[in-house]
């Protein structure tokens, strides 16, 4: 995919089911590459679909009795919060798998790509105490300097470990990534 059909794809993404789901309270807690479907509108090959699959593990975030007592989610794109017994989270935990997933659509890799080997406990780690390297280092040579800048900016708030410092919403998010496309035209 290219850069910006990622870009624009999850952008669409997050303001598309991200924002019905969190209006009515309910956070995906599972968001990855494999549960963000996109395709094309079968009558008007110029429209992109993208829908968010797999509500499997969803939570009611505004709800007291909603809280699990088991870890559920992919270690390779879960925040710190969501990896914790009995955790209240939020929206946020959505986010910042949604900023992991366009890390690895752009770079190609994964931010935390030599822990997977060693399982999850290494990448839930990982998540919580190791700093998200700038996706510029893995973009490629040709990619303009502000560009690259941008999207390391982005990525530091998409995937900050502290949810406080993570995007308000999927609005401010998208926001975000349709001034990054500008850098594209």
């Amino acid at each position: 995919m290219r850069v910006g059909g990622a870009i624009s794809s999850l952008g669409a993404c997050s303001n598309g089911s991200f924002v019905c789901s969190y209006a009515r309270g309910i956070a995906h807690c599972d968001i990855k590459p494999e549960n963000i479907f996109i395709t094309r509108d079968p009558y008007d090959r110029r429209l992109v679909v993208v829908t968010v699959i797999d509500f499997g593990i969803a939570r009611h975030f505004n709800r007291e009795d909603d809280v699990s007592e088991q870890i559920s989610g992919d270690p390779r794109y879960m925040p710190p919060e969501q990896a914790v017994q009995n955790a209240r989270f939020d929206h946020r935990v959505d986010l910042y798998a949604l900023g992991m997933t366009l890390y690895e659509c752009i770079c190609r890799l994964h931010p935390f790509e030599r822990k997977i080997e060693e399982g999850a406990r290494a990448l839930l780690a990982a998540h919580k105490d190791t700093a998200v390297p700038p996706p510029s280092l893995y973009m490629p040579s040709n990619t303009p300097a502000p560009l690259a800048k941008f999207f390391d900016d982005f990525i530091e708030v998409a995937c900050a470990k502290e949810p406080e410092q993570r995007f308000d919403n999927a609005k401010a998010m998208k926001r975000v990534l349709e001034r990054m496309l500008e850098y594209l035209d």
